[in-house]
């Protein structure tokens, strides 16, 4: 789990918002009170969240059998979520779908200039640029 959170902890090390989503199995943090029992993975995971600012978005048991939320969807941006719901399970799985979209900034791309050069009409002597091509061309 140690190698883990390093890695999570460089992921986070951007001016970017950042979203984990997934079934990390962690079914004893209590995600309503935001509690877990003092071990080496649940605790330590919660504490990387409260350092990082993670909000956690799932409000619903994810699996079948279980009450507890097991499919996660964390980010350090509160708002980036417009909406989230846990639906039923696809196909066969034991874990419930969760459907969320996300609130992303729209950015314009702009018109690259092109530069286009009009050697038929340009105005200099045919010889002098003729000597320079062939000046060019001869390295």
């Amino acid at each position: 789990m140690r190698h883990l959170y390093d890695c999570l902890c460089y992921l986070f090390d951007t001016k970017h918002p950042v979203i984990i989503v997934g079934d990390l199995d962690l079914p004893h943090i209590d995600w309503t009170n935001i509690t877990a029992p003092t071990d080496d993975i649940h605790s330590l995971f919660l504490q990387f969240c409260d350092n990082f600012g993670l909000t956690q978005f799932v409000d619903a048991p994810t699996r079948d059998t279980i009450t507890n939320v097991l499919d996660l969807v964390l980010s350090n941006d509160p708002h980036i979520l417009s909406s989230i719901d846990v639906a039923e399970p696809f196909s066969n799985s034991d874990h419930c779908v969760v459907n969320f979209s996300l609130l992303l900034d729209h950015h314009e791309q702009t018109d690259s200039v092109r530069y286009v050069y009009d050697f038929d009409n340009c105005e200099c002597d045919e010889g002098v640029l003729s000597q320079a091509l062939i000046t060019v061309s001869s390295f």
